[in-house]
């Protein structure tokens, strides 16, 4: 008897969460990731791991659970699977703030506002003579209001050093945790992006 299996479906949310509505009951997502402190307003060094399938990944750290100190091995329960050494209570809790704030606020709020300054933001940049805009323009129900761009023949830590200090602005300079990304980029004559991620905080 031959079992057909299937290849996992792993969905990163880092620049989703908050912003989009993820329905996992109504998905084919087995696994969701995201970080906390990005578009949830929790903490840095926060994250999650939502599991929507009834195989588990294997623990990556193991020991000091505490709920079952007497077996050697790592418990198979969850979350203590997950939960080796002291837990990070204030980081949780600050998570725990962010998603209130969030649920408070409405995803469908939040992404209207920031989706709308996007946009905003991307016809201004497409104006200006000297701007290398690495992204289409945002739209509605398949976008996510972040913007990557770059001046020409400038590295981009020159420039977000320069927004920063003198204009007040921050923005996220360098490889943004995807190296092969930006590897692929530079094979096709593009230099280093820096990223714009529109927030509910930023106003006209």
């Amino acid at each position: 008897m031959q079992i057909k299996r299937h290849p996992f479906f792993c969905v990163n949310a880092a620049q989703s969460a908050g912003t989009a509505d993820i329905n996992l009951s109504d998905s084919c997502i087995d696994f969701l990731c995201t970080a906390g402190h990005k578009g949830l307003y929790g903490p840095m060094g926060t994250g999650l791991l939502i599991i929507n399938s009834e195989t588990t990944p294997d623990s990556l750290i193991q020991g000091g659970t505490g709920s079952d100190s007497a077996n050697l091995n790592q418990p198979e329960i969850l979350p203590d699977k997950y939960e080796s050494g002291t837990p990070n209570l204030p980081g949780i809790a600050g998570l725990n703030a962010g998603i209130k704030f969030v649920l408070n606020k409405k995803t469908d709020r939040i992404y209207n506002s920031e989706l709308g300054l996007a946009r905003m933001l991307y016809k201004r940049l497409e104006k200006a003579e000297n701007v290398i805009l690495y992204t289409k323009m945002p739209e509605k129900s398949h976008s996510v209001p972040v913007i990557s761009f770059n001046i020409k023949n400038t590295e981009s830590e020159t420039v977000a050093k320069i927004l920063n200090d003198s204009y007040n602005i921050a923005v996220r300079a360098g490889l943004h945790c995807a190296p092969l990304a930006h590897k692929k980029l530079r094979h096709s004559g593009y230099r280093n992006r820096k990223s714009c991620c529109i927030g509910i905080y930023n106003k006209k």
